[in-house]
């Protein structure tokens, strides 16, 4: 795909540098590939997405992204304190309980970096459909070389050793047999090319 070299990124029409820091902070959550997790308490991780956030805020929160059984079930529940690298929880554990604060900030525009990186197929499984809600009402950009994650999007943008190679809609996609088209059927992408979900 050829195209321009240049361009501009909008957010309703406004170009981002238009936007203040604060403005941005305050409108865009980003998940990145790395699990973020600060020590604490299970209720205080899930919070700072919206400090002065309630309990049945965090519980609610956490329900929606698949937590909350696991939580209630540690030795103090959301008061269980947690910290980087802890071993009481999985990865797709840690990845749900950042995944309650995301939904509990509940920003309009939501970047997704990797979702599932580093989980296996069951954990990867069991973050799916939280991942579905979260983006669910939310401009959703994310990036990913799982095309299970990337086959449901609006658009997809297909980028191969940083430049863009093919834009459209999944079915237009396979239709043009392309590269997406080719590696659709491999069900993973090669670390060089990733797939945007817009």
């Amino acid at each position: 795909m050829s195209g321009a070299a240049a361009g501009a990124i909008t957010l309703d029409g406004m170009p981002l540098t238009d936007l203040s820091l604060e403005f941005l902070r305050e409108n865009v959550a980003l998940l990145p590939q790395e699990t973020l997790i600060l020590k604490g308490t299970v209720r205080e991780n899930i919070a700072c997405g919206r400090p002065g956030a309630s309990d049945e805020d965090i519980e609610r929160a956490a329900r929606t992204a698949a937590a909350h059984d696991f939580i209630a079930a540690l030795p103090e529940g959301y008061d269980t304190r947690i910290a980087p690298g802890t071993a009481a929880l999985s990865g797709g554990q840690l990845k749900r309980i950042t995944l309650a604060r995301a939904m509990l900030r509940a920003a309009p525009v939501l970047v997704l970096d990797e979702p599932t990186a580093g989980l296996d197929s069951v954990a990867a499984r069991q973050v799916v459909q939280p991942l579905r809600r979260l983006m669910s009402g939310r401009t959703t950009i994310m990036i990913t070389h799982d095309l299970s994650l990337a086959s449901d999007a609006d658009r997809v943008l297909v980028v191969d050793g940083g430049r863009l190679v093919e834009a459209g809609t999944r079915t237009e996609l396979v239709a043009r047999g392309g590269m997406y088209a080719r590696l659709a059927g491999v069900g993973a992408l090669t670390e060089e090319t990733l797939v945007l979900r817009l």
